[in-house]
């Protein structure tokens, strides 16, 4: 061996050193490598899913203050709708009841007339 390579043989005699006695040790050796790389593979799925989770889970979160949100003004509004319901319904028994004054005062008015009338007639 040159001396300018030992750096390069010494390297592939370590690995000869490690190398599999048997065929099958190499064959474990290479079973084990192929799990590794599918562990480091799930391991990246499960960790894109996990983000994909939380940014379900905030979304969630949102969309509930959303709800929220909206069920309380919808809690407001049917309060201001009954409440104009009710301004209404006191708006038309107001009239009912101005209404029932004017046919009175007419009624009052006319009896009165009539009143007068015979009395200028007695007279």
């Amino acid at each position: 061996r040159p001396v300018s390579a030992g750096g390069v043989f010494s390297h592939i005699d370590s690995l000869r050193r490690h190398r599999p006695a048997s065929a099958v040790g190499l064959r474990s050796e290479v079973g084990m490598s192929r799990l590794q790389v599918q562990l480091a593979d799930l391991q990246s799925k499960l960790g894109a899913a996990n983000v994909e989770v939380q940014r379900l889970q905030e979304l969630h979160s949102q969309a509930q203050a959303d709800a929220e949100l909206q069920r309380s003004l919808v809690a407001t509004q049917k309060a201001q709708v009954a409440q104009l319901q009710q301004q209404l319904a006191s708006r038309v028994e107001i009239q009912a009841l101005e209404e029932k004054l004017n046919t009175t005062e007419e009624s009052r008015a006319s009896l009165e007339k009539e009143y007068e009338e015979e009395r200028r007639h007695l007279s």
